[in-house]
């Protein structure tokens, strides 16, 4: 799982990166650079992703919540994947379900609130 401090010297390392390959000391095919820039800058941009979701992620906290109507509760934590522009991003997602229907399909209230998804 992702924390968030991990997340942070991870967007540190990477921008290091970024500096690193801008900044070379000899001389450099533009393409070359480009491309190793970009790679990094999508590598940097996954990090940060992942800091976004780690961060939102953290938020979620009534173990009972209300969705249309229905009453739900907390009843564990799942590893979800997302794409986004900068690739994968894994987080730890919160899952809910029916407050008396343990066989009910699994509420997300992260990706509900954040617009990901409905329900899983």
């Amino acid at each position: 799982m992702t924390t968030i401090s991990n997340a942070r010297r991870e967007v540190q390392r990477q921008v290091e990166e970024v500096f690193r390959l801008a900044d070379r000391g000899e001389v450099a095919r533009v393409g070359e650079v480009e491309q190793d820039v970009s790679k990094a800058v999508t590598a940097l941009g996954r990090e940060l992703m992942a800091i976004y979701f780690a961060r939102q992620s953290s938020l979620v906290r009534d173990a009972r919540y209300e969705v249309d109507g229905d009453a739900y509760e907390l009843v564990g934590e799942e590893q979800v994947e997302v794409g986004t522009r900068f690739g994968k991003v894994a987080y730890c997602s919160k899952v809910g379900r029916k407050v008396g229907c343990a066989r009910a399909a699994r509420d997300r209230p992260l990706e509900r609130q954040i617009g990901l998804s409905r329900r899983g």
